[in-house]
């Protein structure tokens, strides 16, 4: 008798604990990550130009083949290729952390004018652009317009500030040190 009542308590048991799994809902899908805002390849890139809310040109760099990174903006001088190639590696696909419904007042998200705009020309005469905005209540996203992109992009700040460290200081390479070119960076 006890061994029968024992086998019914597992088998209820069994049947409860399976029918249970059957009705508890799986875990929450996750929303689909955002598309990048652009996706181009890193050899591509010809130029980068940062600018002001109001479109004052505050650097602009451009890639030469056999010269690398050359400063054009503010001053002319042979640039420094890290740093430039470091901000370009994040901008050939900046990744979108979040986007929000655009909104009919843009001047709480800086966006009104913008605090900077960054443009990205390359090889064959496409320019890609986006105005930057505040940085999030988060602190680890900036609030992004990029045009004929509905809405506003949250971007990673790393990633933004990483593009605006160049103009302080400005990526030019000291007088007196060789200027490594695409051609010597190449191992």
């Amino acid at each position: 008798m006890a061994l029968a009542t024992l086998a019914t308590v597992v088998v209820v048991a069994v049947v409860w604990t399976q029918s249970r799994g059957q009705s508890d809902p799986g875990p929450a899908e996750r929303p689909p990550t955002p598309a990048p805002l652009w996706s181009v390849e890193s050899a591509a890139v010809r130029r980068l130009v940062v600018e002001d809310g109001q479109g004052a040109v505050l650097l602009a760099a451009a890639r030469g083949g056999e010269t690398g990174w050359v400063l054009q903006a503010p001053q002319s001088a042979p640039a420094d290729a890290g740093r430039l190639e470091r901000a370009v590696s994040w901008l050939i696909s900046p990744p979108v952390r979040a986007e929000l419904d655009l909104q009919a007042d843009l001047a709480p998200f800086e966006l009104d004018p913008p605090r900077y705009r960054v443009r990205l020309e390359t090889a064959d005469s496409a320019e890609r652009s986006f105005a930057i905005g505040r940085v999030a209540p988060t602190g680890d996203t900036v609030y992004v317009l990029m045009p004929g992109r509905p809405g506003i992009v949250l971007l990673s700040d790393y990633g933004v500030a990483e593009v605006l460290s160049l103009l302080d200081p400005l990526p030019v390479v000291p007088q007196g040190t060789a200027v490594q070119t695409e051609a010597t960076a190449s191992p």
